[in-house]
């Protein structure tokens, strides 16, 4: 639960850009510090895309960052941080023609989301 493309979930279909889904919420995972999926009762089994989504297009990711690694990132990595949350918002996109390929993600991070 919580790595299956959403999109796979509704058609039983699979295509190449679900492995991206999956990827996406990995980099949420080590991104947030939260698992994939909650049955948490106060988090209502909700899944990791769902809760990240709103707060990485509100801008506000680094009120969500594990601060285990760095207390307080440097603005570099705070950049780069962002960086990853916004190639992770792209790959958990509900429609798979929305989401890069892996190709993409891997050969130029910097506009795989464009």
């Amino acid at each position: 639960m919580g790595y299956i493309d959403l999109e796979y979930a509704h058609t039983c279909h699979v295509k190449s850009v679900s492995d991206v889904y999956s990827l996406g919420v990995l980099k949420l995972e080590v991104l947030i510090e939260k698992r994939a999926f909650s049955q948490a009762e106060e988090e209502m089994n909700r899944d990791l895309a769902s809760f990240a989504l709103p707060i990485i297009e509100a801008g506000n990711i680094e009120e969500t960052l594990d601060r285990r690694p760095v207390p307080e990132p440097t603005p570099w990595q705070l950049h780069a941080l962002k960086h990853v949350a916004q190639i992770a918002r792209c790959s958990v996109k509900f429609a798979g023609k929305d989401r890069p390929t892996i190709s993409e993600i891997i050969a130029n991070p910097e506009t795989a989301c464009e």
